[in-house]
Formats: C-alpha cells, structure tokens, sequence
C-alpha cells in the first residue's frame, strides 16, 4: 500500500469503529428519542465519511498506478535509445575500421558478421562468406590453435 493512502485508510479505521459504537449505543435501553436523532445523523455523516474515504482511496491508488506506468515507460524508453546507440556505435565501428573484421559463431565456427573491408580482403560477397567457416580463414598450423581458442 503506498504511503499517500495511509490517511485515508486512518479515517475509514476510525469512522468505521465510531460507526459500531454509535450504532450499539442507539440500542441501550433507557435511550431517549432525541439521542435516536442525534446517533442516526451522526452516523450518516460518518457513513458519508466512509464512502468519501473509499472514494479518495480509489482515486489515490489509480493516480499511484498512473505514475508508476509512466515511470516504466519512460525507463524502457531510457534503455531502448541506449540499446540503438551502443548498436549504431557497434556497427560503426565494424564498417569504419581499417581492418577486416569478423565476427564466428563459436557453435557453427560460421562467420555471421564481417565488415566491408573483410569482403574487400577475401574477395567475396556477405552471403558467399556467411557459408565459410571461421577455421579457412586461418592456416592450417594455426586451425588447431584457433579451434581451442573458440571453445
């Protein structure tokens, strides 16, 4: 329960135990009617507290709830523009390097990613390099030393 609507639940407490204790009251023998009128207005007012009580509890809980949507959209929001810059960071740093780079599955030992310069080294397309498996790229004395390297 958030802290806003610790007022509101003190009021409906209290008005709900003057709300039982007036109404026993009304039914002790020896009352007077003019102490009938005063118990039953009393307890409407206190019935009417009860319901603005309710109302204003409502009214705190949707606004809470409001507040805190918005807070988290605003956090995802936050955390997406950070997700496409460090990407749009990553990618130019991929294609504006001096050298070819690749980036190999270390399931597949594929190539998934590579830069132009990787292309223009190699000679091949993407996709004619996203077939090639990282080990070609390497001599065949080093493949051993790259394969332990992956795993």
């Amino acid at each position: 329960m958030p802290c806003s609507n610790k007022n509101a639940f003190h009021i409906l407490y209290l008005a709900g135990i003057a709300f039982v204790l007036l109404w026993g009251r009304t039914f002790m023998p020896g009352s007077q009617a003019r102490g009938y009128a005063l118990a039953e207005g009393i307890m409407v007012a206190l019935i009417f507290l009860l319901v603005a009580a309710l109302v204003v509890v409502k009214l705190l809980n949707r606004k809470q709830q409001a507040l805190e949507t918005a807070a988290h959209s605003q956090e995802k929001m936050a955390m997406q523009r950070k997700a496409d810059n460090a990407a749009l960071r990553y990618q130019s740093l991929l294609e504006e390097a001096g050298d070819a780079i690749f980036v190999i599955n270390a399931k597949t030992g594929l190539l998934e990613e590579m830069n132009d310069m990787a292309t223009v080294l190699l000679g091949y397309s993407r996709e004619e390099m996203g077939a090639i498996n990282g080990r070609e790229l390497f001599l065949k004395a080093d493949r051993a030393r790259f394969t332990s390297l992956v795993r």
